[in-house]
């Protein structure tokens, strides 16, 4: 009964710590549908006036969409990511290859239009050169697909999880 006594006092007290982070932080769920209380970060809307916590971070009433994607911490220094400055909370980055080759280092990002946008710098000399072609394209000009063997797939191992806010 005391083993039984203090787990169920452990998980009280794991409960009550829950709710005292803000509405507007995302939690990990291991459920397929979102606990009572709880909204899934799916792109749903709320009712601000019902979830005010929730609607100080998401004014519009709508929380963000975070299916499928990683959460990455935010550099607004360009410390870390180069491009940081130009971010801001909640903004979106699509995915990317990553070119890995012994004498250049480069990416190449799939954009919305059809396209890759390819950019690389050979021995870390040379100026950047980019070109923005539609996924495939293999001319000797852009031979990525031809000669660029080693571009791989940017993506970490990883466990799928349910995002969800609490609905406060």
């Amino acid at each position: 009964a005391t083993a039984l006594q203090q787990e169920t006092q452990r998980a009280q007290a794991a409960e009550a710590a829950i709710f005292q982070l803000p509405a507007w932080v995302p939690l990990p769920s291991p459920f397929t549908t979102a606990p009572a209380g709880f909204i899934p970060a799916d792109g749903r809307s709320f009712t601000t006036s019902q979830c005010p916590q929730l609607a100080s971070a998401f004014p519009s009433g709508s929380v963000p969409d975070l299916r499928g994607l990683f959460i990455r911490g935010l550099d607004t220094s360009g410390t870390r990511d180069p491009e940081g400055a130009q971010r801001s909370p909640t903004s979106f980055q699509e995915g990317s290859y990553l070119l890995n080759r012994h004498d250049w280092d480069g990416s190449v990002s799939f954009v919305p239009n059809g396209n890759a946008n390819i950019s690389y710098r050979r021995d870390n000399v040379e100026p950047n050169t980019n070109w923005n072609l539609p996924i495939g394209y293999g001319n000797d000009g852009a031979a990525w697909a031809k000669y660029w063997a080693h571009i791989g797939v940017a993506r970490p191992k990883n466990s799928a999880w349910n995002y969800i806010f609490r609905a406060a």
